[in-house]
Formats: C-alpha cells, structure tokens, sequence
C-alpha cells in the first residue's frame, strides 16, 4: 500500500485522497502521483471517539477499549488528512504532537480485514521533523489507494 495523493499539472493543487480529478481545477488529465511523508506530520486537532459516537461496526472495539483518539494531520504544507491513532493511550495525543503513518488493519468487512494508515506518535529526533516536502512527483509503482475514512484502531 502507497501514501500517495495527486499533483494537478494545470493549478498545481495536490489532491488527498485521490479522486481522478482535480479538487483544485477540477482537471481530469495531468495528474502526477506524488507519495505522501510517513513521517514528520503534526497533529492540528484531536478528538476522543467514545461510547454511543462511533460508527455501528466498531462497538465491539469501543466496548472493549472504551473510546479511540482521531487526529486531523498536516501531512506536508496545505494537506491534512484525518487519520485514526494508534499505539498511544487514549486522551494522551495533544495539538502540535508530531505523528507518523503506519499500515494497519482497520475493521473487518464481510468477512475481510480493511487496512488502512493510523497515526502513531513520534518521539525524540523524529519528532523533531517538519510537514513533509511534497515538490517531487512518485514514479508510477503499482496502485494507490491510500485510505481516508475516519476509523478506530485496531492491533495487527
């Protein structure tokens, strides 16, 4: 699974998550993969899911862990992306926190698991880093299909 959003060649606008389309210009041509940073995005707001505020199909995970923390991340300058949190006592995650992106399994779905990023707290010199540097476009390598949804964690 990639990290990856589209650059417009005609605005320059990056899109998150992708859409086939320009969220900028609308443009449907011209779109460049460009991979988001794993690492180094910083926390911009963070919310506590509890009991009674979560989709149906996580009950099972807020019985068992009582609520899970939801952070709004700018992932490099100008693009943020809701991500789930992981590895990190609930209510812990603060605004300015740096975070990193890790795979993990989301919630299972007719009898499959969904995957997706979570965020994951950086600590020491990494959490030192800035917003990643989008300027480069990736190398086509496969699909990308980065998920956006707002979900609990859930452990590998």
């Amino acid at each position: 699974w990639r990290f990856a959003a589209e650059r417009c060649s005609s605005c320059a606008a990056v899109t998150f998550p992708t859409r086939g389309w320009c969220r900028g210009c609308g443009a449907t041509e011209g779109l460049a993969r460009v991979e988001l940073p794993l690492s180094g995005g910083r926390v911009e707001a963070v919310t506590t899911i509890g009991k009674g505020g979560q989709p149906t199909e996580f009950d099972p995970l807020v019985e068992a862990d009582g609520g899970y923390d939801v952070a709004l991340v700018e992932l490099a300058p100008g693009l943020r992306a809701t991500l789930p949190v992981t590895d990190s006592p609930v209510g812990t995650l603060r605004v300015g926190d740096r975070v990193g992106t890790v795979l993990r399994r989301l919630y299972p779905m007719d009898g499959q698991w969904r995957y997706g990023r979570k965020a994951v707290v950086l600590s020491g010199r990494d959490a030192q880093s800035a917003p990643g540097d989008l300027s480069r476009s990736a190398e086509p390598r496969g699909v990308s299909q980065p998920p956006h949804a707002l979900l609990p964690h859930a452990p590998l």
